[in-house]
């Protein structure tokens, strides 16, 4: 189903929490038991997934970080946490 308004609104509400953020991807059996995808073709969707909500976050802390005046460590750690990779498992 892809990203919706909702997903963005929470993302925002989050990150002005200060919290730590999660990625849970759910009805990942729906690519194959219903759209049919073989496995490569769920792969690149949730990829796809994966760099539209990094997509979202990115926009996110770019926006904040105009409110900044000066770069800092805190910033780059930031970046660190609200870009979701599965290999870091987040």
């Amino acid at each position: 189903e892809g990203l919706c308004a909702r997903t963005h609104s929470l993302v925002r509400e989050a990150y002005l929490h200060q919290l730590v953020p999660v990625l849970v991807i759910n009805k990942v059996d729906r690519l194959c038991m219903e759209m049919g995808l073989d496995a490569s073709e769920a792969y690149m969707r949730i990829r796809e997934l994966i760099e539209s909500i990094n997509a979202v976050c990115a926009a996110m802390l770019n926006s904040a970080a105009l409110d900044d005046e000066e770069r800092s460590d805190d910033q780059d750690i930031r970046d660190a946490i609200w870009n979701f990779d599965p290999i870091r498992g987040n």
